[in-house]
Parts: C-alpha cells; sequence; structure tokens
C-alpha cells in the first residue's frame, strides 16, 4: 500500500513539474511576442509622429531663411533708410504699402509689416498706418532683444494685436542704427504648410493669455488653450474624448467605440521661450488595433490547445512507467539497509576515527573513536557532548566547531582542495588529525560521515623539517615521479620574490618560471640522472624572478629508486648563484667587446700611448681597418709619432681633442670633413676615450654615405613642405568659397533689389548708383581675396624681420573667414614689441595647420562657444607662441603620435596626416625653435618657442 501511495506520488510530483515548465516557457514566449508587437505597434507611431517633427523644423528654417532676405530687399527699397531718419512715415508708407499688398496676395497668412524705431517705438505699421507711437519693447521681448543684439531674430510672439511668427531685421544707415524692420505670418500658414508635406490636417491651439485677433476662433479649448482652427464635427467628437486634464503634454491613445486614434501633440515655442501654440494631428490605428487583437486571441488559443496536448500526453507516459516506478522504490529501501550494514563493517575494521552524524548529533562512531575519547556508547557521549566538534582545541589554522560563522561539516564541503586539521587531547597529550567529511546518502535524512587520521608523529617530523631547512639560504624541491607532483618549500620561493601561497605545487609552475634557452639542457640533465643510480643531478639555469628579472640558479639532486631499480623521487636544492653568473658573463663579455671592438667593428680603431704626460703621443696598436682606410701597414707606423704619420690631424684640431681627453678622462665626439682640391670629398665622425691604464683610443669611421644621405633628407623636407602646402589646396579652395559667399550674396540681392525695383516700377538714378557702388566694393573684395591665397602660395626662401603677430594677419586673411563662418571666436594676447628673424611663408604655413586642426576640432565635437586663443610673449633669448583651443584636448593614448608623418585622426578623405608632422619639421628643423603640444584648460595647447635670429645655413 505504501509503495502504491508513494508511486502516485511521484507520478503526480512528475506530471505537475512536466505541466509547469512547458506553461512557463509558453508563457515566456507569449510574452515576448506581445512584447515585439506592442515595440512594432510604437515604432508605427513614433515614425508618424517624428514625419510631424521633421516637418515643422523644416518648414520653419525654410521660412526663416526666407523673411530674412525678403526684410534685406525691402530695407534696401528706394532709398526709405534715408527717409526714416528724417522721419518721413508718409513717404515709407507710400513706398511699402504697394509692396506689402503685392506680398498679401501671395499669401493670404501675410498679416503685418511693421518699421520700429531705435528706442524700440512703433514708427510705422504699413498693415495699420493710423497706429503708431507705442512703445514695443515693454510688450516684444523681440523689439527688446533686437535693439541690444542689432541681428536678425526670428520667433513665435504675442504682440499688443495678435500671435504671430516674428521675423526683425536692424537697419543701419550711415553706419548709424535707425531701428529695425519686421513681418508678422500667421500660425495657421505653418499649420497648412506642415498638413501638405505630410498629408494630414491638424489642429492649431493657441495660449489663452496669448489670444488677441482671428476669425477663425472656436469656442473649443483644452486646459487654458483654444482651438485656431476650423474642424469637422467627427474631429471635435474625437477632442471631446480627451480626459479634463488633459495638459497638451504628452501623446495620448483614445478608444471611441470600436474606433481608436493617436492624438500627437508638438509644442511651438516662441521666442525665447515667452509663447506657446500647440499642434495636434490625428493618427487613425482602427486598422492595426484589430490587426494586433487577432494576432493575440490566435496566439491565446494555440497556447491552450497546447497545453491540454501536453497534459494528456505525459499522462499517459506516466502511467506506462508505473510498474517501473514501484520496483525502483522497492530497491532503493532494500539499498538504504545493505549501506547501513556497510558502514558499520567499514567504521569497526578501520585503525583511523571513523564518525556520523544526524544533522549535527552523533548518529554511530567505530571501535576507535571510544578507544580514544573513553566513552563506551554513542548515547554515553551524547550525555555530555552536543558533537565531536566539542573536542576540538581552538587554534589558529586547525578546525573549530564553526569558522568565520560556518559550521565546521559545511566549511569542509566549501573548501574540498584544502587540508583539514583538528587538535584533540588524550590522556593530557595533543593528538592532531587528518580530518575529511562528505555527505551520507543512505536515506533521506541528512546524514554525514567524518574521518579522522591520526597525522601526530608525521607533523612533528614535519616541524624538524621545516627548522632544518630554513636555516639555510638554499631552497627544497621534492618531485614525485610517480605522479609528477613536486613540493618546493617556502625558501625555494621567496628565492624569486614570492610568498608561500603565491606560487602553487605543481610541475608547470616551474615550467613557466624557466628561461626559455634553458629548458632544453635542463631536461637533459634531468633524464641524465633518472637513468643512471650513481648520477647526481646538476644543472645551472635561469628562474623569473616576481619583478621580473631573471635568476641564476644552481640545481642539484638525487634519484630515489625503489627495489625494483625504477625513479620514484627526485629531491634537491636550489642555490642562488646570480652574482657569480654575471661576474662570470661580465668577464667574458669585456673580453669579447674588447676584441670585437678591436678587430671586428666598422670603427677604426687606433690606440695611443704617452710616456711625457701627454705631450707627444705614440701609436701602440691599430686595426685592419685603418690599414685599408689609409693605405698604410701596421708594422709601418706601430712606435711612431702621431703627428709624423697624420700630417693633418693637428690642422683638424684632432691632437687638441686628444690632449683634452688625456687630461680630464672625459670621452669625445669630433666630426671632421674631409677636403680635396678645395672640395668636400668625404665625412669622417672620430671617438676619442681614455683607458685605466692612461692609453688613448681613437675610433673612427667614414660618415660620408651618411651625411650624403642627410643631404638627401633636408632637400625630401623641402619638397614634403611644398607638398604639404599644395596637399590643403582643395582645403584652401573651400575657403576662397566661403570668403566669395559674402560678397557674392551681397551682388546678388544687390541685382535682385534692382530687378525687384524695376518690377514694382519705383527705380530711381541713386537707387541704382548705390546699387552699382556696392557691387564694385564687393568685386574689389573678391579680387583682395585672391592676392591673399596667392600670397599664401607664393614660394619665398628669404630671412625677413617681422613682428610674429604680423604673420598672424598674413594667416588670418586665409583662415579667418572660415573660422567666422564656423562662429569660432579668436582671442589674441600679444606682449611683445620685437621682430624676429626667420623664414615668414614657413611659419605662416604652421600657424595655419594649427589653427585649421583647431577648427576642425572643435566642429566635429560640435562645441558651442567656440575659441581660439592667441599668446605671443618676449623674453631676453626666445619668443613663445601659444595657439589653444577649448575642443577638450587631445586623447591621452595619442598625444605622442600626432607629430609623426602620416598620423591622422580623420579619415583619409580628410586629411593626410602631414600637416602636424611638416608642422614640427618646419619649427625644429628650419626655424631653429621647439614645438610641443599638451592639454591645458579643457583643450589642446601647442607652444611654438622660436629663438630672434636663426642662423643661415
Amino acid at each position: 500500500m505504501e509503495n502504491k501511495l508513494n508511486t502516485g506520488l511521484v507520478k503526480s510530483n512528475i506530471l505537475k513539474s512536466i505541466v509547469f515548465i512547458f506553461s512557463g516557457l509558453l508563457a515566456m514566449i507569449t510574452v515576448a511576442i506581445l512584447y515585439t508587437q506592442n515595440h512594432n505597434f510604437k515604432l508605427y507611431n513614433d515614425k508618424f509622429h517624428d514625419s510631424i517633427h521633421k516637418s515643422i523644423h523644416h518648414t520653419l528654417e525654410h521660412n526663416k531663411r526666407y523673411y530674412k532676405f525678403l526684410l534685406q530687399r525691402l530695407s534696401q527699397a528706394s532709398n526709405i533708410k534715408e527717409y526714416i531718419s528724417k522721419n518721413d512715415r508718409e513717404k515709407v508708407y507710400e513706398i511699402l504699402k504697394p509692396k506689402f499688398d503685392l506680398l498679401q496676395e501671395e499669401n493670404k497668412y501675410f498679416e503685418t509689416l511693421h518699421i520700429i524705431d531705435p528706442e524700440g517705438k512703433s514708427f510705422l505699421r504699413v498693415h495699420k498706418k493710423e497706429v503708431y507711437g507705442d512703445n514695443l519693447s515693454e510688450v516684444r521681448t523681440t523689439v527688446k532683444d533686437i535693439i541690444t543684439s542689432q541681428k536678425v531674430i526670428s520667433g513665435y510672439e504675442t504682440g499688443k494685436h495678435s500671435t504671430a511668427f516674428r521675423t526683425l531685421s536692424p537697419m543701419f544707415y550711415e553706419n548709424k542704427y535707425i531701428g529695425s524692420i519686421g513681418i508678422g505670418v500667421n500660425p495657421n500658414y505653418f499649420l497648412e504648410k506642415i498638413g501638405e508635406i505630410i498629408n494630414e490636417k491638424g489642429m492649431l491651439f493657441i495660449n489663452e493669455k496669448d489670444l488677441k485677433i482671428y476669425s477663425t476662433k472656436s469656442d473649443f479649448e483644452i486646459k487654458n488653450y483654444k482651438l485656431q482652427t476650423k474642424i469637422t464635427d467627427a474631429e471635435l467628437n474625437i477632442l471631446k474624448h480627451l480626459p479634463k486634464d488633459y495638459n497638451f503634454e504628452d501623446n495620448i491613445k483614445l478608444a471611441i467605440g470600436y474606433n481608436f486614434y493617436v492624438l500627437h501633440t508638438l509644442s511651438i515655442e516662441g521666442f525665447k521661450g515667452n509663447n506657446y501654440a500647440k499642434y495636434i494631428f490625428i493618427q487613425d490605428i482602427t486598422t492595426e488595433v484589430n490587426r494586433q487583437n487577432k494576432t493575440r486571441l490566435f496566439i491565446i488559443l494555440i497556447i491552450i490547445i497546447f497545453i491540454v496536448i501536453i497534459f494528456f500526453v505525459v499522462r499517459y507516459f506516466l502511467n506506462k512507467l508505473g510498474d517501473e516506478v514501484d520496483t525502483f522504490y522497492k530497491d532503493s529501501i532494500e539499498k538504504i539497509e545493505f549501506n547501513k550494514k556497510y558502514l558499520k563493517a567499514v567504521e569497526d575494521n578501520s585503525s583511523n576515527i571513523i564518525v556520523s552524524s544526524l544533522a549535527k548529533k552523533l548518529f554511530s562512531a567505530n571501535e576507535r573513536f571510544f578507544e580514544f575519547s573513553g566513552f563506551d556508547s554513542v548515547e554515553s557521549f551524547n550525555k555530555k557532548y552536543k558533537c565531536i566538534c566539542d573536542l576540538f582545541i581552538n587554534r589558529d589554522g586547525y578546525l573549530s566547531k564553526e569558522i568565520d560563522g560556518v559550521y565546521w561539516i559545511e566549511y569542509i564541503y566549501s573548501n574540498p582542495k584544502k587540508i583539514h586539521k583538528a587538535i584533540m587531547l588524550r590522556d593530557g597529550e595533543e593528538h592532531i588529525f587528518k580530518v575529511t567529511s562528505s555527505p551520507l546518502n543512505i536515506d533521506k535524512h541528512n546524514r554525514c560521515v567524518a574521518t579522522f587520521v591520526d597525522i601526530t608523529s608525521m607533523e612533528e617530523l614535519k616541524d624538524r623539517y621545516e627548522i632544518a631547512i630554513n636555516g639555510s639560504n638554499d631552497g627544497l624541491w621534492d618531485l614525485d615521479i610517480l605522479t609528477n607532483k613536486p613540493y618546493f618549500s617556502p625558501r625555494w620561493k621567496t628565492m624569486l620574490g614570492y610568498r608561500d601561497d603565491e606560487l602553487s605545487n605543481s610541475f608547470t609552475t616551474w615550467e613557466d618560471l624557466i628561461h626559455p634557452d634553458d629548458v632544453a639542457q635542463a631536461y637533459i640533465d634531468i633524464e641524465k640522472s633518472l637513468n643512471s643510480a650513481d648520477e647526481v643531478y646538476q644543472n645551472i639555469h635561469r628562474l623569473r624572478h616576481k619583478d621580473g628579472h631573471w635568476v641564476w640558479i644552481l640545481s642539484r639532486g638525487k634519484v630515489i629508486f625503489d627495489e625494483n631499480g625504477k625513479a620514484i623521487r627526485m629531491v634537491g636544492f636550489h642555490t642562488d648563484v646570480t652574482k657569480t653568473k654575471e661576474l662570470e658573463i661580465k668577464l667574458k663579455e669585456n673580453q669579447k667587446i674588447y676584441f670585437d671592438f678591436f678587430e671586428n667593428t666598422k670603427s677604426a680603431n687606433i690606440i695611443y700611448e704617452t710616456n711625457d704626460d701627454g705631450k707627444t703621443f705614440i701609436i701602440k696598436d691599430l686595426n685592419h681597418l685603418v690599414e685599408n682606410l689609409e693605405n698604410i701597414k701596421r708594422e709601418d707606423i706601430i712606435d711612431k709619432n702621431v703627428e709624423e704619420v697624420f700630417k693633418g690631424i693637428k690642422e683638424f684640431g684632432l691632437l687638441d681633442i686628444i690632449k683634452e681627453v688625456y687630461k680630464t678622462g672625459k670621452p669625445s665626439k669630433m666630426p671632421i670633413t674631409q677636403y680635396k682640391d678645395k672640395k668636400i670629398s668625404g665625412w669622417r665622425e672620430n671617438y676619442i676615450f681614455k683607458l685605466s691604464n692612461g692609453d688613448i683610443v681613437a675610433s673612427y669611421e667614414d660618415r660620408t654615405k651618411e651625411k650624403q644621405l642627410e643631404l638627401d633628407l633636408r632637400n625630401q623636407e623641402e619638397i614634403m613642405i611644398a607638398q604639404s602646402r599644395h596637399a590643403a589646396m582643395s582645403e584652401m579652395i573651400s575657403m576662397i568659397a566661403h570668403q566669395w559667399r559674402q560678397p557674392l550674396s551681397v551682388i546678388s540681392m544687390g541685382a535682385n533689389n534692382i530687378m525687384a525695383d524695376i518690377e514694382l516700377d519705383i527705380v530711381d538714378n541713386k537707387t541704382l548708383k548705390n546699387g552699382a557702388i556696392d557691387i564694385l566694393e564687393q568685386t574689389q573684395e573678391l579680387s583682395k581675396t585672391i592676392d591673399d591665397f596667392k600670397n599664401f602660395f607664393r614660394p619665398v626662401k628669404t630671412v625677413e624681420k617681422i613682428l610674429p603677430e604680423d604673420i598672424f594677419i598674413e594667416a588670418f586673411k586665409v583662415v579667418g573667414k572660415s573660422l567666422e563662418n564656423n562662429e569660432i571666436e579668436v582671442i589674441q594676447e600679444f606682449n611683445n614689441g620685437k621682430k624676429i628673424e626667420t623664414y615668414s611663408r614657413e611659419l605662416m604655413q604652421v600657424f595655419i595647420n594649427i589653427i585649421k586642426n583647431a577648427k576642425e576640432v572643435l566642429v566635429d565635437n560640435e562645441i558651442k562657444d567656440r575659441k581660439i586663443f592667441i599668446y605671443i610673449k618676449d623674453s631676453s633669448s626666445k619668443v613663445e607662441i601659444k595657439i589653444c583651443d577649448n575642443a577638450g584636448g587631445v586623447p591621452e593614448g595619442i598625444i605622442d603620435k600626432i607629430f609623426n608623418p602620416y598620423f591622422s585622426t580623420k579619415d583619409e578623405k580628410s586629411g593626410t596626416g602631414l600637416g602636424l608632422y611638416m608642422s614640427k619639421t618646419i619649427v625644429e628643423k628650419h626655424l631653429n625653435g621647439l614645438i610641443s603640444v599638451d592639454n591645458e584648460n579643457g583643450g589642446a595647447c601647442f607652444k611654438i618657442v622660436l629663438p630672434y635670429s636663426i642662423k643661415k645655413s
């Protein structure tokens, strides 16, 4: 009966588990599908919202540019600036009224055209002539702002009579600010344009406090905002379903009957955030929602059917397995009884202490335990102690009842690789045990078994052994050949800078530390000692110290063989012989260095000796290269005075150098140029030094090829400088385009104004003359730009005496407009009044390279307040120039590389990697200066130090 109950329980648990697992998996799949569906639906709505947002941005930006150009045309029409300066309202109205009417015919939303005087008072409302003289700076932020900034401004704003999108442009007459001209456009114009782009009709709401005069006003309002556009009854019905607390802040989804909508709300900020308008576009999502609902119902139905099928299939197979479960349960009971009897037999026949616990209480023990503890039964032990751990003596490094808050058996389980030891008393003497424990899975109870092996005598022997070993300076190693497992003593490890716990006792430790060049011979010596009982192992090799240097080790050892002559163990010592080995190597190296230096190097070497304290020098020895270079024989010049053999040694100054080296003992290096027929025939380099015995060594080499290569390289650098200048040609062309854009725009606008005046029949001779003068002035500016850029490419290789700031001025003629177009402010601080003698065109190229790089980084990093700082200061012997920016600085990982040739952080189309390299070459090799870069105050700072005069080569 019990077996059947257990079988039913097992089957029920298996069935529940399988159904639960499959249900969980299906639930996860369902959630994933629904999440993906919702995510795609969100993307669908976001795409619609983004298209509206982009359309608004595009429409506003396009019209800002158009209105700016339109105001410039109107302000230049028929000298209205002159009439404004004379306070002639009637004449200005007469000129502008036809133009205003023409603009309204083209655009019905064009509402206002307004002239405002320098104090902010209304000079003329062309759309409402009779209203003027009121102070607009008190109610309109745009008017107050343009008085201060005197720049073109745009934005939504509410005035005294209407809310409109306004654009104001300053007017100047005879270099004096005379006021501004502005236009206003009804916000419905932008709503209509946006609707044309996205093919959707929208609605416009205006903040109630900003409402003034609109013919299309509706009574419908949403929390302080009133509708300003005509809508259908269906659209009004959708709006009426909005929540009462709807505040225009979020897009909202509405369900009306069987239809679904998303209302996309976009806020239009007024000038400097003062006023707001709201656009609402309705997106019908009924079809998309219905499609999603059908998909979800289908998924849920499939899941229900799948769960039911799984339930019946699993139940069928569990019924088939019922008999096997009964048999398994019966066999398990028999195995448990057998294991209990087997455990008892093992316990009673072991020489070690073996105990088993039920939970934490002692359950059984063998005879060895009772003999050691003095108890006669488990029951008598349990009356006095709760656990065998109560017998443990607490001592660091040994087991106690709890270690770090963990029960001792659980601590053994969680540290299986650690050797666990415990101390217990018997007849007043301490016994040390090695302890192992493991779970006892013979029934459903929480049992465990622990074994205590008495290792007291082994520990005492080990202590004596450690005292003996640690008393010497040698490190012990012990290799178990059968298991290939070694032991390394603490001293062995400290010789290499490690603590005992930092290196594992494994063969790979030694393999990882030994020098690769010493491995092969070490293995050969080990193999020899393993094959002969009389052979003593000895080898010298290098092991890597913890700090990275190599330690020379003398390793000696002896192999232990069993009775069959098989090697089973190898024991030995390590001795540090680094100092001895290094001395030996140094002696060998010195001998080799001397031999190589004197005979086998590429240098011609001569040894001189003196017998009169440095007054005369006698040739003592020389190598074969001297014979070859000088075309002499050794036996012909040995023991001769150097001045007799080498006639030019005194004229070249080499003899004076030899005497100076002999006197001071300091080595000296001296280049000598060889002449033949008054022409340079070659170059040599002499290195003179003194030996400890007083002899002088002259070592010299023929440097003709290297010197010629140096000259060739210098010529190559001249070519690269020119290439670098011409590589910037496309950049310069772009700068020319920027320089020309403003003059061309003025010329184009002047021509358009003349055409517009002709079309409106308001042309006069004075306007034509002024327009022609403007065109001529701009043409001269274009010609001047060409001259500036032509001068940059003018090849000048003469030293000029010039102020460094004048070179900057020339550089700004080339790059200044590009900086202005990118809204970069240049801050100059010149504390220098001295001219320098230098190659000005090359220094100008350096300035342009650095300024151009700063501009590109400022633009690429999207810095808002862009600045370039120029500092010049002088001192007694040099001038310092600093060019800095606020672009964030050079990354630390590349700051040491930016002067390398062909190194660039730009792509291949944007940079050659030669600009800064050539700048460094020019400054340091051609201008005898220094150039460096550091990160200072949030940007890169290039420092150039130049002498006041360079030496002409």
